[in-house]
């Protein structure tokens, strides 16, 4: 049985998506107003910068706007899995549960009291 979920589509992605699908330059209010219902236009924003980070996106600025587009050639989001493990098997061992002792005195303050 699989228990891998599917991976969820992110902001980054659609951002990237739209970017490669418009194969033109992209203003950012434009992409603000294509995704007002989804994504905040802060997300847009940090999501362009995310590509531009891992030059998955460049910019240029012509009289006062600025336009976006895509470079996924130089695109260097790769996430690498080492390694698998089965289902219900831990990659690393669980550690040993640690008992702290009480007090050697044998008392304990409840409520502002002594007890023994």
């Amino acid at each position: 049985m699989n228990n891998i979920k599917p991976q969820a589509t992110t902001f980054t992605s659609l951002i990237f998506q739209y970017l490669k699908a418009s194969d033109d330059f992209v203003r950012l209010r434009s992409m603000v107003l294509a995704f007002e219902k989804v994504i905040t236009p802060g997300n847009v924003y940090r999501s362009l910068r995310h590509l531009k980070d891992h030059h998955a996106a460049d910019f240029i600025f012509d009289d006062g706007a600025t336009y976006w587009y895509a470079t996924p050639d130089t695109d260097d989001r790769v996430r690498v899995m080492t390694s698998h493990t089965e289902a219900g098997k831990r990659k690393s061992p669980r550690r040993p549960l640690i008992v702290k002792p009480r007090s050697s005195s044998g008392y304990s303050v409840v409520k502002g009291n002594l007890s023994k």
